[in-house]
């Protein structure tokens, strides 16, 4: 067990996003290890988390890319929730 001199920063290894670009409406793909470095998974619910939070729909979707079997997360703003 190691001990600490200070507590870390909660972002440490949390990574940043810019909602206005991924919300913006535009159909955007994510790569894992380039754009996030989660699970596919969390990266979906973070995204449905944010689209909600800004009163948006949104289509977001995980999958392995056939041409390199790479994991990645589409996402796509619809616009505002009826």
């Amino acid at each position: 067990m190691r001990e600490l001199s200070e507590f870390p920063a909660d972002s440490i290894r949390r990574r940043r996003y810019d909602w206005r670009l991924l919300l913006d409406g535009r159909i955007r793909e994510l790569e894992q290890d380039i754009d996030f470095d989660c699970r596919p998974a969390s990266l979906v619910t973070t995204v449905k988390q944010n689209a909600r939070k800004r009163e948006l729909e949104v289509l977001v979707r995980s999958y392995a890319r056939e041409e390199d079997q790479r994991d990645v997360v589409v996402v796509q703003a619809l616009g505002k929730r009826a």
